[in-house]
């Protein structure tokens, strides 16, 4: 499993102008001191508003599901109505069936070369079916808030307690 830490690092590389952009759109003083921030050099960290902000501006969940992870937990973002339609439901369905394969494709290839499944394969196994879950969480609070009654809305489209 990878840190929170390496994930935000790996995320902020990738986007567009790197660290140096980043921290202008966080009002950070510079790139530096936001590396410092992340990767926690010289006792600079992010604060928990900070980490949100971060995770809005590389416009990536990445940073979120790797806490999540970190506590044996998963995140699964859950969309305000006026944000979502069905054709949201329609890309979430296809998520929903990409992780479904990739969860049976690891299976599969677990089982390829000596028909066993060992502690690695299974621990492979156990994020799939995390993902799997999380997508299809995401997929039946996007279907309520987009087909559901108000009822139905106010109970399922709720993030699970």
């Amino acid at each position: 499993m990878q840190t929170v830490r390496n994930v935000i690092h790996a995320k902020i590389l990738a986007f567009p102008g790197g660290y140096d952009a980043v921290a202008t759109a966080l009002l950070v003083k510079s790139g530096d001191y936001l590396r410092q921030k992340v990767m926690r050099h010289k006792g600079a960290s992010l604060d928990i508003e900070e980490f949100r902000a971060l995770a809005d501006v590389i416009g990536c969940d990445g940073p979120m599901m790797a806490l999540a992870a970190s506590m044996d937990g998963l995140f699964c973002r859950v969309y305000a109505q006026a944000e979502v339609d069905n054709t949201d439901v329609a890309m979430k369905v296809g998520q929903v069936s990409s992780a479904l394969g990739a969860m049976i494709a690891e299976f599969q290839l677990s089982l390829a070369d000596d028909g066993e499944i060992d502690r690695q394969e299974g621990e492979l196994l156990v994020r799939r079916a995390a993902e799997l879950y999380a997508r299809s969480r995401e997929f039946v609070g996007l279907a309520v808030r987009v087909y559901g009654t108000a009822e139905a809305q106010a109970v399922y489209a709720a993030p699970a307690a």
